[in-house]
């Protein structure tokens, strides 16, 4: 039973591959990657998305999620 769960599991990433490779070709460079906003964008999105977590978020949550507060911050 595990050898032919295994052999099902290949033969489906096997055609999965095949199918890919057959239909994904790379995409031709253009000049607009190069674009510097764009470039700056890509540094700056693990800083963004650090501060919405570690900062944003849970200030949201202590002004609007709290009974307690609202009163507070209203």
């Amino acid at each position: 039973m595990k050898m032919q769960r295994s052999f099902i599991i290949a033969l489906f990433f096997v055609v999965t591959l095949l199918t890919n490779s057959a239909q994904a070709a790379p995409d031709e460079y253009d000049d607009s990657q190069s674009n510097p906003l764009r470039v700056t964008a890509y540094l700056f999105y693990p800083v963004g998305w650090l501060a919405e977590w570690t900062i944003f978020r849970p200030f949201h949550f202590l002004v609007s999620a709290t009974p307690p507060l609202e009163a507070f911050w209203s």
